[in-house]
């Protein structure tokens, strides 16, 4: 999928996940500082029962991701687009975690000091998803072994089309702010 549009991008996936949420597109919100913004979808799982949250939402960010090969402003304004949709009150969906498609973290220009096949405490890579997860941005990407799955710190599966529900029982998706 790397030589196609954003909305093919979008309205690919969202065909896929339609079985499995109910989705509404282009969500009007207020951001905390009062400017107006519009998410690509919100989703909401068609059986929440055994999720961790009584109804969890989920907020999805489309780009095409050749819009970020090697280029760091494409990159951190897309980072700090989902981070600015996650401090947005999204109507009757109040806050709510925003997942990027397709993830932000395997695009991630690397500085010539870093490794990347490094993945501990030492690498970028471990540690951005990590803080993102904290300002309320996951991952939306396609996994060959689990299909399209939602990702918070680049390892904890919240929901896959392979596995269906996996961590979301256990990760509540109820966004906290202040002293954690």
């Amino acid at each position: 999928m790397t030589n196609i549009t954003e909305k093919l991008i979008q309205k690919h996936v969202l065909g896929l996940l339609s079985s499995d949420f109910e989705i509404e597109e282009q969500v009007k919100g207020k951001h905390f500082s009062g400017v107006k913004l519009k998410i690509d979808a919100i989703i909401i799982p068609k059986v929440a029962e055994r999720w961790k949250d009584a109804n969890p939402v989920l907020g999805l960010e489309f780009k095409n991701n050749l819009r970020l090969k090697g280029d760091t402003k494409n990159y951190t304004e897309w980072l700090a687009q989902c981070i600015d949709y996650s401090h947005t009150e999204w109507g009757e969906y109040g806050f709510i975690y925003v997942f990027a498609c397709p993830g932000l973290i395997e695009g991630l220009p690397y500085q010539t000091d870093v490794d990347p096949t490094k993945n501990g405490p030492d690498s970028i890579q471990w540690l951005l998803p990590r803080i993102m997860s904290q300002l309320g941005v996951g991952e939306l990407k396609n996994s060959n072994q689990y299909g399209w799955t939602f990702y918070l710190q680049n390892e904890h599966r919240i929901w896959s089309q392979k596995e269906g529900l996996k961590e979301g029982n256990r990760w509540s998706l109820t966004r906290k702010f202040g002293s954690r």
